[in-house]
């Protein structure tokens, strides 16, 4: 807990190296101490991310070819809590949030508590059977942290899919979630949040 930044940046280095032993110097790492003490109060979770940066030079790489100059590069989950924060601030800063990304065979989960990212997961599964992925992480952050207070639900076509499991399984009614209408697509939610980021909102 009272390491310095170099410390901790070779600790998760060092932890790098044993799943990736080749490449793991060619990383962007960035982690979040998460201040979780779910398993002791003398382990606390963190949320490491770690993006290629042949994959970054690559995408510049092109986009330098188009004329296109790259600001950000930014994961969407991560973006939408952005949105999130700016449109929904009574909804997030006093409350306990899960963002839930509906993707192709992909579930991304994360926990906003008081304003802060508690915990982030996801769920990969075969053609559209997510139905037990989702099971299990609404027992795990209904157990594990304070009762969830709302859903905000983002991504493609299966966003629709997870909203009508909700509200007709598992009793989830409209009022609990927060998603969008017929006037807001939710695959373009991560996009709002960039656009927030890039204009200088908080």
């Amino acid at each position: 807990f009272n390491e310095d930044q170099s410390s901790i940046s070779s600790h998760i280095l060092w932890e790098l190296s044993n799943y990736y032993p080749e490449t793991y110097k060619d990383f962007n790492i960035k982690y979040y101490r998460l201040r979780n003490n779910n398993y002791s109060e003398s382990i606390d979770e963190a949320l490491l991310i770690a993006v290629n940066k042949n994959v970054i030079a690559f995408i510049k790489f092109l986009c330098n070819g188009c004329n296109i100059k790259v600001r950000n590069i930014e994961i969407d989950h991560f973006t939408v809590e952005k949105y999130l924060k700016e449109n929904h601030p009574g909804a997030v800063n006093d409350n306990t949030i899960l963002i839930i990304g509906c993707k192709d065979n992909r579930l991304d989960f994360s926990m906003i508590c008081d304003g802060y990212l508690k915990n982030y997961d996801y769920e990969i599964f075969d053609g559209k059977n997510f139905r037990n992925h989702l099971i299990r992480q609404l027992n795990f952050y209904n157990t594990g942290f304070s009762k969830t207070g709302k859903i905000f639900l983002y991504g493609n076509e299966n966003t629709h899919a997870v909203i009508k499991f909700l509200d007709e399984t598992l009793g989830i009614k409209d009022a609990s979630v927060i998603s969008y209408r017929n006037d807001d697509d939710p695959k373009f939610s991560a996009l709002y949040g960039l656009a927030l980021k890039n204009s200088g909102a908080n």
